[in-house]
């Protein structure tokens, strides 16, 4: 009995270890793909502005 509780903690802890370096991806995937869209909005309006002239 003991030897599986001391499984599921390991077990356990794995799969909190998994979690977080998901979120830690996730978060820079979001930070990335913001920058993306910043740079996208940036190159929109100089092209905008270099057809209106």
């Amino acid at each position: 009995m003991r030897a599986q509780f001391s499984k599921l903690q390991v077990s356990n802890e794995r799969l909190s270890q998994q979690v977080d370096a998901l979120q830690q991806q996730v978060s820079g995937e979001e930070t990335l793909k913001a920058a993306f869209e910043d740079y996208k909005r940036q190159q929109d309006q100089m092209v905008e502005q270099q057809c209106a002239e």
